[in-house]
């Protein structure tokens, strides 16, 4: 009812979402407490206020209807791109509410509700959530920033100072990997006075850390970029309690002075006014003996123990203002430990991760066999090696290595490459337990009618049983399962285009069994379910089914191997929604309606609802082509490349470029590092004051509620009557 109030109070709210509190257990819960409470009371309050809250999360928040009429034909547009991709797909509640401040439509945030959700416990869940939240989030601020000229005149509530506000925000993220790594350094060299060459030694090896880990998360699978980024959390965690503890002591020191301390640094005198000199004068905190126009500005302390005051004070009081989410603020030291984490390590993980089309937290876990630690790694590599070297003895010495006594004939080199096209399909060892079909009396008397009935035995070792496959064949195969006359390839070619192709449906298949019958590769349903793909929940993993997991799993057959091939390219990751659809779909399906009449409008009405509303499944899972998945390749290539230049740019700008000059006016010679300081502390400012506003508001509208009202009405009354 809050939330429908702030509806009513003003037509032009399109959406009202509430304060939305983590559940569970564990320190990645611990770190979100904090993590969800700087969100609702820092970010959503500036949005509220210096414009519309920019993300209304759908389960926690109440939308207009007549809002959602405007929007919804293009909201159910089809992805066209990579960056469609992102908007619509990786965020559709953001996507949303980016479309809600397009068309006009305030979004409000009303703190006086809240709402509860499961939050990911595990490092796992918590990295592939956050992979699909960071993308979604930067391209959604990125279009309304790219559109600001005309959200602007068509959004009352959105002014230009909004989008420049936004602006800062986006870069600030851009920068979070080298606003991590300065900040380590910086921590490092103003806690334990480590020296300039020392400070950027560690920048350097911090940046190639981030670079090494951005090439795991290039050439490894998921769960080895994941336990790399377990390992550097941990590390990093070390490093920023080293930080964290030299900074406090900093503080200490220079908030409360020893006087021994005081004695035994004495200040240097400066007779040539030098600027090493000067500056070892500011370091212990003496005066500069020089007039200067500058010097009432001078600070008593650093300029590092001021912003962290700034940072303590507006939290803190955030926390009081929140009184009763006030413990929460103690949670703040895992956010510190894992602000590495955060904000340096999984915005590489999602950058890097851009291409990958499937969902964090709505996604089963991998069949038992999948992905691959370092371990297999290494083996993978170690085989690939000693095949290289087997190869080339084979063409040193003329001949193949022995197996068991038997000396085997080395092949000459030819031009063609179908024979290692069958042995990279074919090879492996086969499963056990199945019973393959034999070859189809219309595949074979096609075969006869082509003159060619000696290779029979060809098409059925290679698994080319019947009509069906042969339709697909190409030369190239042909060649490749023994058909060396070249008169009887180009016949069997031109006689297989005329054959009809069976067409792999785009769709969500119900089971595993069901996927394999429609391929007519039903004998390889126990080998499916041995390894992991049984259940309809396992549905959603068989995208991830390659080449190597067919082989291992003992599908070696060529004609197998390519249907299951262009099967797989043609599925998508169907979340669980989408699943339930598909089930209520079949059913449907299954149904014969009834007729009202002769014009069986009743019939034609479910027909309506089945392909104006159910199919355009089928149509994302046509869109999830190899060519989305190229799109997305080429996004992420070019965002890794300008993140990288971003971020090596603002640490050349903020330690390198140095005044010399500024020492004789009381101000340091990295001018830049109280820019930086200016620019995050105006933001925390900003936030800060729009936070204050917000709460009044928010007293206000407490107040103002009827049931509030009256019940300090009744107890008015009751102690008037108690007193009479």
């Amino acid at each position: 009812m809050v939330l429908m109030d702030s509806l009513a109070s003003n037509k032009e709210v399109g959406a009202v979402c509430a304060r939305t509190h983590p559940k569970g257990s564990g320190v990645l819960y611990w770190y979100q407490i904090f993590d969800y409470a700087i969100g609702h009371w820092f970010t959503k309050p500036a949005e509220h206020l210096l414009g519309s809250v920019l993300c209304c999360p759908g389960c926690f928040s109440v939308f207009r209807c007549r809002a959602l009429e405007g929007v919804l034909q293009e909201y159910s547009s089809e992805v066209q791109g990579a960056a469609d991709f992102l908007y619509k797909d990786m965020g559709e509640d953001r996507w949303l509410c980016t479309l809600l401040i397009q068309r006009g439509w305030r979004l409000d945030y009303c703190a006086i509700s809240e709402n509860h959700t499961y939050c990911p416990e595990s490092f796992d869940e918590f990295y592939r959530q956050r992979r699909r939240w960071v993308p979604s989030t930067i391209a959604n601020l990125l279009l309304v920033i790219s559109k600001a000229w005309n959200i602007t005149s068509t959004n009352n509530s959105v002014s230009i100072a909004f989008v420049l506000f936004q602006a800062i925000m986006a870069f600030s993220t851009a920068i979070s990997p080298a606003t991590v790594i300065l900040i380590i350094a910086s921590g490092l060299q103003g806690a334990y006075q480590i020296s300039d060459n020392a400070v950027l030694a560690t920048i350097i090896i911090l940046v190639l850390l981030s670079v090494i880990y951005g090439l795991v998360c290039l050439y490894t699978s998921q769960k080895t970029q994941i336990d790399v980024a377990k390992s550097l959390t941990l590390l990093f965690a070390i490093l920023m309690a080293v930080v964290f503890v030299g900074i406090f002591k900093e503080i200490i020191l220079e908030v409360f002075p020893v006087d021994n301390r005081l004695v035994l640094l004495q200040p240097p005198i400066c007779t040539n006014k030098s600027a090493d000199c000067l500056r070892a004068q500011n370091n212990l905190g003496v005066a500069v003996n020089m007039s200067s126009p500058f010097k009432v500005f001078q600070l008593p302390t650093s300029p590092t123990t001021w912003y962290v005051a700034v940072f303590a004070v507006t939290y803190t009081a955030a926390a009081l203002l929140h009184l009763w989410e006030f413990p929460f603020l103690f949670h703040c030291i895992w956010y510190i430990l894992g602000l590495p984490s955060g904000y340096l390590l999984l915005l590489i993980y999602s950058a890097v991760n851009l291409d990958s089309q499937s969902w964090g937290t709505r996604e089963a876990a991998k069949a038992a066999g999948g992905g691959g630690g370092g371990f297999k790694m290494v083996k993978k590599w170690a085989r690939e090696g000693g095949k290289v070297v087997r190869e080339f003895l084979l063409l040193c010495c003329g001949k193949r290595g022995t197996d068991g006594g038997k000396e085997e004939k080395v092949p000459l080199l030819q031009e063609d490459t179908e024979s290692d096209l069958a042995e990279d399909e074919s090879g492996g060892e086969e499963a056990d337990g199945v019973e393959h079909k034999k070859m189809s009396s219309d595949a074979k008397k096609w075969l006869k009618r082509q003159e060619c009935h000696e290779y029979i035995d060809k098409f059925q070792q290679h698994g080319y049983c019947s009509l069906s496959y042969i339709a697909s064949m190409t030369r190239r195969e042909f060649k490749a399962i023994g058909i060396d006359k070249l008169g009887f390839v180009l016949r069997l070619e031109k006689a297989a285009k005329k054959l009809p192709a069976m067409v792999i449906e785009t769709d969500v298949p119900p089971t595993v069994t069901d996927w394999l019958t429609t391929l007519e590769m039903e004998e390889y349903t126990e080998v499916f379910h041995r390894a992991g793909y049984k259940t309809e929940e396992d549905i959603e993993n068989l995208k991830e089914i390659d080449d190597k997991e067919l082989k291992r799993m003992g599908i070696v057959k060529m004609a197998h191997v390519q249907r299951l091939r262009k099967a797989l390219e043609s599925l998508f990751h169907p979340t669980s929604v989408e699943i339930q659809i598909h089930k209520a779909k079949r059913d449907l399906s299954s149904i014969d309606p009834a007729p009202i009449d002769g014009k069986d409008r009743e019939a034609q009405f479910w027909q309506n609802i089945l392909s104006n509303e159910l199919k355009p499944i089928k149509v994302r899972l046509q869109q999830a082509s190899k060519e989305i998945g190229q799109k997305l390749k080429t996004l992420r290539n070019s965002t890794l490349a300008l993140m990288f230049l971003i971020n090596i740019m603002w640490i050349i700008l903020l330690y390198t470029v140095e005044v010399p000059q500024l020492v004789k006016y009381d101000l340091p010679e990295r001018t830049f590092h109280l820019l930086f300081l200016a620019v995050y502390g105006f933001i925390v400012l900003v936030s800060f004051a729009a936070m204050l506003i917000h709460r009044f508001l928010m007293l206000i509208q407490f107040l103002g509620r009827p049931e509030v009202f009256d019940e300090a009405v009744h107890t008015l009354q009751n102690k008037h009557s108690l007193s009479g």
